[in-house]
């Protein structure tokens, strides 16, 4: 009988390795920080979309997320290198900063993007009075 030569397998920890390795310098955690923020301004496009289709018959539903993209936008950025900065190796330089700026922009864009939301919604509806909905005549 012939015997069949296999790959060897990689183990768990080999796989953690690899992924792991581009967080332990700055240039690495750079090009996988650009990547993040691309994925997550793909995703922001697409669940914006997705929103202003379900609110398009909604007239004063559609002028929330036209509002609210932008911020969004920041706020999601912001946590995803939040997320991602705590991944990173604790013997780069800077980084316990970097940490810490994330934090205070995260609470930064959440704090901008609510305040901000509510102040367009109600100029919203002063703008265009005929969009907010009037409660039913007796």
């Amino acid at each position: 009988m012939t015997e069949v030569s296999r790959a060897p397998m990689i183990s768990i920890e080999e796989v953690r390795r690899i992924a792991d390795a581009p967080l332990h310098t700055w240039l690495g955690t750079l090009c996988v920080s650009v990547i993040v923020v691309l994925v997550v301004a793909i995703v922001n496009r697409l669940g914006a979309r997705i929103v202003r289709r379900i609110a398009k018959p909604y007239p004063l539903m559609s002028a929330i997320p036209r509002y609210i993209d932008k911020p969004s936008l920041v706020t999601l950025a912001l946590l995803a290198l939040e997320f991602l900065w705590v991944q990173a190796d604790d013997g780069m330089s800077f980084v316990r900063g970097m940490r810490a700026a994330a934090a205070v922009g995260s609470i930064v864009a959440l704090t901008c993007r609510q305040h901000g939301g509510q102040h367009r919604r109600r100029s919203a509806g002063r703008r265009r009075p005929l969009n907010v909905a009037c409660p039913p005549s007796p």
